[in-house]
C-alpha cells in the first residue's frame, strides 16, 4: 500500500539525514525501495495521469518539511536536510506529521498566510490548522470532482425519470 504524504515525511527526512544533496527523482526511487512498494504501486498514476502517486506524495511531504524549515531547496529538484531537521531526527521520532510540524515557527507562519483572511485570532493556533487528511491536494480535488460528477449524474437521471413520456 502506498503511504500517504504524512507517512512519507519521516522516511524522507531520514533519507536526507546524510546531509548530502538529493534529487526529487532519487528520493522517490530510494523511498520506493525503503517503503517496499511493488512495481505496480511505483507506477500507479494519479487520476490526472500526469504523475505517479508516490512521486506526488513524496513531493508534498518534502514541501511541508521545507515549510517547517527541516529541509531546504538547493536548486530546482534538489534538496538537503537543515540543522532543524537533524535536530528533530536526533529526538528519534516514530512519526513526523503535520502535528509535529506545528512546533516550528516557520510552519506556523506558512499556515497563517494560508488561513482565511479576516481570521485575526493569532492566539488560537488550532483555528489556523486546516483539517489535514491523508490525501494530497491533487487527490482531494480529483475525488471532489468525481463526487460532484456522480451527484450531477444522479440528479439528471432522477429528473429524467420524473418526466412524462410526452416530455420526450
Amino acid at each position: 500500500m502506498i503511504p500517504n504524504y504524512q507517512e512519507c515525511m519521516l522516511p524522507l527526512l531520514q533519507l536526507l539525514s546524510d546531509n548530502q544533496v538529493h534529487t526529487s527523482k532519487e528520493c522517490v526511487e530510494k523511498l520506493s525501495v525503503t517503503l517496499e512498494l511493488t512495481e505496480e504501486e511505483k507506477s500507479e498514476l494519479l487520476p490526472s495521469g500526469k504523475q505517479t502517486i508516490i512521486s506526488n506524495r513524496v513531493s508534498w511531504a518534502r514541501f511541508y518539511l521545507e515549510k517547517a524549515g527541516l529541509v531546504k531547496v538547493i536548486s530546482r529538484g534538489k534538496y538537503q536536510i537543515t540543522q532543524e531537521g537533524v535536530n528533530l531526527l536526533a529526538e528519534h521520532p516514530t512519526i513526523i506529521n503535520n502535528d509535529i510540524l506545528y512546533r516550528y515557527d516557520q510552519f506556523l507562519e506558512f499556515m497563517k498566510q494560508g488561513s482565511t483572511k479576516g481570521n485575526n485570532d493569532n492566539n488560537n493556533i488550532k483555528s489556523l490548522q486546516p483539517s489535514f487528511t491523508e490525501q494530497t491536494p491533487e487527490e482531494i480535488l480529483d475525488s471532489t470532482y468525481k463526487q460532484l460528477q456522480s451527484n450531477l449524474s444522479e440528479e439528471i437521471l432522477e429528473k429524467v425519470l420524473q418526466q412524462s413520456p410526452q416530455f420526450f
